[in-house]
């Protein structure tokens, strides 16, 4: 029921058509994650900060326990959100952008070379 009230409430606040591309957009930034983390550029660290993210979200063990209506979920979604900023902070400019223009996230860069007459 939370859910589906948090669903309207973004509705409510941002329109119909933002809330629409968020959920359509949400598959290409599942594909940058997963490609940045697949990437052996990206550094050790990031990895193991997404992956104690993720270990801490599954395990029963919780600062503010899931069963307390509404904020057992938003430190769980506060933290998932800190911990793919940092993630995409820690990976190298050059190896986020090639994964975002691959997800679909950005456009690839054109440079354009005058020629001499």
């Amino acid at each position: 029921m939370l859910k589906l009230f948090s669903l309207f409430t973004f509705i409510r606040r941002f329109g119909v058509r933002k809330t629409y591309r968020t959920i359509t957009g949400l598959p290409r930034y599942i594909r940058f994650y997963m490609g940045l983390f697949k990437d052996p550029r990206t550094p050790a660290l990031a990895k193991a900060l997404l992956i104690g993210t993720a270990v801490y979200l599954v395990s029963p063990l919780d600062v503010l326990p899931d069963v307390i209506p509404f904020l057992g979920q938003l430190d769980d979604l506060a933290l998932l959100g800190f911990a793919l900023n940092r993630f995409t902070a820690m990976c190298p400019a050059h190896v986020r952008y090639e994964h975002e223009v691959a997800a679909g996230l950005a456009e690839p860069l054109t440079v354009r070379v005058k020629r001499r007459s």
